[in-house]
């Protein structure tokens, strides 16, 4: 619809291009209203694209004798030599009436002399059907003047398939060369700085990702994050496990869970967090051609004034390691070098993945961190000019900022829970506590669970060598026989199920979500140590082969971490097992949960995972045997002489 002439104009098709008119938008009279525009045989279109332009009324429509693009008007009509395809659209620029844009099954093309000849205009632009095309910023009424500031004019085109593009009409514009940018905000297209007052310390291409209790990251490997991955990442949480073809992951209200596909991912806010994390950086490019050599930096500083840069810092920056100072209020974080395949596809975007540690930030009384991150390249460099940041961020397309909180690691103090002496313990993230006391019993050992609201160990049923707890408080366990039980709630009573009867089990552990793991007491040749095993969910055992022998627990990922007889740690990881370093051979018993994994080796000693490579396990202050990890991701211990000690 349009308005022409003081009427509007509502069209339909039939023998011809068909106006009917109304004077109010209300009443619209069935007879002696209507106009036959153009009588040429019609066929239908994506879009009939009429234009009021300086008094003249622009149609465009398709005819069915060559399926050519036709522009019409109450005085003039024109036959353009446009391919023998579908056409779906026309626009004029308003800046010029002479200069037209269409749009077809095959891409677009445009004419500079009112249609009378055209040429190809999908530079850049895949061979995908254009269903709508817009020049933006849009035009005023009647074409006379401008809503905004034209200084930067776009084509836009809608496609089929293939989402949105949009090409500069600037003359001055060249994308023959790189043009890397930063988003400031999510409608930065990377042509407008930022004016004064608008905010710029949250730009929505840098998110803060950290690792579960395992140092696991939901995308791994150099280059493993895509422009899609980074789209539903969520920023600042913690990812906590993964799963495939399974029922939906459970979560609370600390949780957000992302399906892509038959993939589900659940992500975390968590109290205990390893010591190292990652930012990614989003990277765009408004050229069809990619530098061969792309540099992120990121550089840190806890001042909420936003100090200045040195002068010439890009000199710096291009010759200084991480975790130097630039300047005296900033300091060099970490860097990334990309380099983009030459069939990188124009407009997709790349990712940086910079690894950084807690103890190398600046951080105010508050822990508030500002991290600036630079985009660099040989064949498209970023200025040294200006200095001041505010400044820098706002009229550089090669600059960004993120303000945001760090996620400290708080370890607490011991607590003594008091009233039994035990030998096993299992916890989990809810805070339920269960242990084996020293007592003797059928199967075992007795068991207690720990009432919080009564500060009482209150007595079990049953008895058993070995716990293991999941986060839904299903209790599991190993006897003196060697048989697997689990301990269920039907008929109004609690009883023990046996699950894995005659395995000959030493040791077990179970995932957040149920998945459980053992290790059998007889060795599996030729290997030196006992066989572990998963329990399936129809209670059969798949035995891996592994030289895993004593201790095991389930990390968030639902997958083992063990310790052999020799007192290494491993972990299994994509179907493949990790050996730790840095425990040197002296580890006893493993936790492990979506908070973090801790050791206790033979020294009684206790560490926990920082993640940090070179420095992956840090002692705190206790001695332990058995450990677990429970809520907050801290631990639960047994010490030598039976006593329950929670970290808290």
């Amino acid at each position: 619809m349009v308005e022409y002439d003081g009427l509007l104009y509502a069209f339909y098709n039939g023998a011809g291009i068909i106006a009917t008119t109304s004077a109010d938008g209300i009443y619209w009279p069935d007879k002696g209203n209507t106009e036959v525009l153009v009588k040429a045989p019609w066929q239908s279109a994506h879009q009939l694209a009429p234009l009021e332009f300086k008094g003249k009324l622009y149609l465009g429509f398709i005819d069915k004798t060559d399926q050519g693009i036709y522009l019409g008007s109450t005085d003039n009509r024109i036959q353009p030599s446009l391919p023998n395809i579908q056409h779906n659209t026309i626009v004029v620029d308003p800046q010029n009436k002479n200069t037209l844009y269409a749009g077809n099954d095959a891409g677009i093309y445009y004419s500079t002399d009112a249609g009378q000849s055209w040429m190809p205009y999908s530079n850049g632009l895949p061979g995908v059907t254009v269903n709508h095309l817009k020049i933006f910023p849009e035009p005023g009424p009647n074409g006379q003047g401008q809503k905004t500031d034209d200084s930067r004019r776009f084509l836009r085109a809608a496609t089929y398939g293939r989402g949105m593009f949009e090409r500069s009409l600037n003359k001055d514009f060249n994308n023959s060369g790189p043009l890397l940018y930063i988003r400031k905000n999510e409608m930065d297209r990377g042509f407008y700085d930022v004016p004064p007052g608008a905010g710029i310390n949250d730009s929505p291409d840098i998110k803060i990702s950290y690792p579960n209790g395992a140092g696991r990251y939901p995308f791994e490997g150099p280059g493993a994050v895509s422009f899609y991955d980074f789209s539903i990442l969520p920023d600042g949480l913690a990812f906590n496990r993964q799963a495939i073809n399974s029922p939906a992951l459970t979560s609370d209200a600390t949780d957000t869970v992302l399906t892509d596909g038959i993939i589900q991912r659940r992500y975390s806010k968590q109290a205990s967090l390893p010591e190292v994390f990652r930012v990614y950086a989003q990277i765009h490019n408004n050229s069809r051609k990619w530098p061969k050599d792309v540099k992120v930096y990121v550089l840190a500083s806890k001042d909420a004034t936003l100090p200045d840069l040195p002068s010439n810092f890009m000199t710096t920056l291009r010759s200084l390691a991480p975790n130097n100072k630039v300047g005296s209020n900033w300091i060099l974080l970490g860097t990334q070098s990309l380099s983009p395949p030459a069939n990188w596809e124009p407009g997709v975007p790349m990712v940086a993945t910079i690894e950084l540690s807690k103890s190398n930030i600046p951080k105010d009384s508050g822990s508030k961190v500002q991290l600036l991150v630079l985009v660099d390249s040989g064949d498209a460099p970023l200025n040294s000019t200006p200095t001041q940041v505010d400044a820098l961020v706002r009229g550089s397309r090669g600059a960004a900022l993120k303000s945001f909180q760090i996620q400290t690691t708080s370890l607490g103090a011991w607590k003594l829970i008091s009233g039994v002496e035990a030998g096993d313990v299992a916890a989990n993230s809810k805070g339920d506590i269960y242990v084996t006391s020293k007592s003797a019993v059928a199967g075992g050992y007795s068991i207690f669970r720990y009432d919080d609201n009564s500060a009482k160990w209150n007595p079990i049923p049953g008895g058993l060598t070995r716990l293991a707890l999941s986060d839904d408080g299903t209790l599991w366990g190993v006897d003196d026989a060697g048989s697997v039980l689990k301990r269920e709630f039907a008929n109004q009573a609690w009883a023990w199920k046996t699950v894995a009867d005659k395995v000959m089990a030493q040791d077990i552990g179970v995932g957040p979500n149920g998945e459980v793991w053992i290790i059998g007491k007889e060795r599996l040749e030729p290997y030196p140590d006992h066989w572990v095993c998963q329990v399936l969910k129809d209670g059969t055992l798949k035995k891996e082969e592994a030289a895993i022998s004593l201790r095991i627990a389930v990390d968030p990922l639902g997958m083992p971490w063990s310790v052999n007889s020799g007192g290494g740690l491993f972990q299994k990881v994509n179907e493949e097992w990790k050996f730790w370093s840095g425990t040197d051979g002296n580890v006893m018993d493993v936790g492990v949960n979506q908070g973090g994994a801790w050791v206790t080796d033979k020294y009684d000693k206790i560490y926990y995972f920082t993640g940090m490579p070179g420095n992956y396990w840090k002692a705190i202050d206790g001695r332990a045997q058995q450990i677990s990890v429970g809520k907050n991701g801290l631990p639960v211990v047994v010490n030598s002489a039976g006593e329950v000690y929670v970290r808290q």
